[in-house]
């Protein structure tokens, strides 16, 4: 089989999140967790201070411009997400070919159906069978009443 396929399928295309670790924060880091962590490690980094441009600012300042971003770090965070085997540049670029080719493989995260349960556990118990044959459920009788 395909070597790109195989990594998909097996799950081995997990990327680590690079970005997050050139600034010391986790995935869940608020906006300003990012610029407080940015400007705490490029402060001693910094082309002014240093005399120089150094490897670790340019990757810092990389991290800051991306994550700072709330459009390119949603990206980057689909990126992270994403079994496939690209690189972010890759990805960036063709965001919108791959979400339209990929969207079948993602779960949907809100209900189709407004106003239904998602917990099947939490929901009320339902008969199946009702009222001469009928099928009972809250689905249904919003479908009736004309409310879907």
């Amino acid at each position: 089989m395909d070597p790109i396929v195989d990594s998909i399928l097996s799950g081995t295309a997990k990327k680590s999140p690079k970005l997050y670790e050139v600034l010391g924060c986790t995935k869940d880091a608020s906006g300003e967790q990012i610029v407080a962590e940015y400007r705490a490690r490029v402060r001693n980094l910094h082309p002014d201070k240093t005399g120089f441009e150094n490897e670790e600012f340019v990757k810092t300042k990389l991290a800051y411009e991306t994550l700072s971003d709330p459009g390119t770090r949603k990206i980057y965070d689909l990126w992270l997400d994403s079994p496939l085997p690209i690189t972010f540049n890759e990805f960036s670029a063709n965001q919108e070919a791959i979400r339209q080719s990929m969207h079948w493989a993602m779960a949907p995260k809100t209900p189709m159906v407004e106003g239904i349960q998602e917990n099947p556990s939490t929901a009320p118990p339902m008969t199946k069978w009702k009222d001469q044959d009928r099928y009972e459920s809250e689905s249904v009788r919003k479908f009736r009443d004309y409310a879907v």
